[in-house]
């Protein structure tokens, strides 16, 4: 479950909190100042967003949740607003619907609600305008445009605040040298792709890969060579594989891809064909020729293991089989294959 969702599952906890006290406060305030039929209403509203707080954390899609507690308030305070022998603070309460609208619902939804519900408030707010034209005018144009600028304000922080989190997660799961997944990346990408899997029953595969004598590279030609050989490995591998497989770095000179739709068979055939390729197209960078190769483990997921901890650990293994076979090849449940 993404991070985005979990932020407005608090947000919406802190909301129920919020309702509960103020409105049971604000309906018996009410009630003592001779408004029964609104007080009952706020003192109930106060009361389910108790009970929401409490339901909340076993909530899987908060959208319905959240218009549980959002829908009730904002024609609370529509109601409110409708009522002559409320102050004439009231509308104050509509200026924080958009606020509370785009937190709960995100920026589509939320933009629809607001418009919606703060348009009725200001409707039922009409009759305690001014009956002076003029006045009238001038006060419905404060309404309206004060409305506008909330709303707008809204928006372009719910906006804003998904592009600095898209960028934030981007950074967190990519890796800054190559530009793929890094290993916390590849993990999340993969579990998203095992329940794809699963839902469709597709066979899903995954390889351990790690570049042969890579450290000899970075020891005879520095780091920076050894960094452009990892990006050309990376650069050859995602030429040649398909946009729905996922290539990840796990770490140093070690990656992994995962392949939806393929058995580990498949996988292997796929990968060697790969590996006899990459071994024929050397780096080519500063006047130098650097012949590289890379050795695989492959494991398919409900065959080799029914969890992605042992799929990983399986392959890793058949990894660390393939090197100790003399490298340059892939290793499945029973074959090696390599020159």
């Amino acid at each position: 479950m993404n991070q985005s969702h979990e932020f407005r599952r608090e947000v919406l906890k802190w909301l129920c909190l919020v309702a509960f006290l103020g409105a049971t406060t604000m309906g018996v305030l009410d009630f003592r100042r001779g408004q029964p039929s609104i007080s009952v209403l706020e003192i109930g509203f106060g009361i389910w967003g108790l009970m929401l707080y409490l339901f909340l954390d076993r909530a899987k899609n908060l959208v319905p949740w959240s218009l549980t507690l959002l829908l009730p308030f904002s024609l609370l305070i529509v109601y409110a607003n409708a009522k002559i022998e409320s102050t004439q603070t009231t509308f104050v309460w509509v200026q924080t619907i958009p606020v509370f609208s785009y937190l709960m619902l995100g920026r589509r939804w939320g933009l629809l609600f607001s418009i919606i519900f703060v348009t009725l408030g200001i409707v039922f707010y009409l009759p305690r305008l001014s009956p002076n034209p003029a006045d009238f005018i001038t006060e419905l144009l404060d309404l309206g445009l004060a409305s506008l600028v909330i709303v707008g304000f809204a928006h372009i922080y719910d906006r804003s605040r998904d592009e600095a989190f898209s960028l934030l997660v981007d950074q967190a799961e990519e890796d800054a040298l190559t530009g793929i997944k890094n290993r916390r990346g590849f993990e999340i990408t993969l579990k998203d792709v095992a329940r794809t899997a699963k839902r469709q029953q597709l066979a899903i595969s995954v390889a351990v890969i790690d570049l042969d004598h890579f450290k000899r590279i970075n020891d005879q030609y520095g780091h920076a060579i050894g960094d452009k050989a990892l990006c050309h490995a990376v650069d050859f591998i995602r030429a040649r594989t398909r946009s729905s497989d996922v290539l990840g770095r796990l770490g140093g000179e070690e990656f992994a891809i995962c392949m939806l739709g393929c058995t580990a068979e498949q996988c292997i055939k796929q990968l060697d064909q790969l590996r006899q390729a990459f071994a024929e197209t050397p780096l080519q960078t500063d006047d130098l020729i650097i012949a590289m190769s890379f050795s695989a483990g492959v494991a398919q997921l409900g065959v080799d293991g029914d969890d992605l901890f042992s799929l990983f650990k399986i392959a890793d293994r058949r990894l660390y089989r393939a090197k100790d076979s003399g490298r340059n090849r892939v290793v499945g449940k029973e074959t090696g294959k390599g020159d």
